[in-house]
């Protein structure tokens, strides 16, 4: 799910992208899923976590608004 100022159209050329992965992965998972976005060589940052790992309320609520669900299996 991509979440952030990406989802919400208000970016910048150097804003980081936001993700959120929806379906349960173990951390290893996680890890390959990080290494290989890193070997993409895109400009941009790219933030990747777990929604079921999230802690922090305010965030889970932003990602609830505004996120936008860009690949579904």
């Amino acid at each position: 799910m991509l979440y952030g100022s990406r989802a919400k159209g208000n970016f910048k050329n150097h804003s980081d992208i936001d993700l959120a992965i929806m379906n349960a992965i173990t951390f290893d998972e996680l890890l390959r899923l990080e290494t290989e976005i890193d070997d993409l060589l895109i400009p941009q940052e790219v933030d990747l976590i777990r929604l079921d790992s999230i802690e922090n309320d305010a965030l889970k609520d932003l990602i609830g608004r505004v996120g936008r669900v860009f690949y579904k299996r």
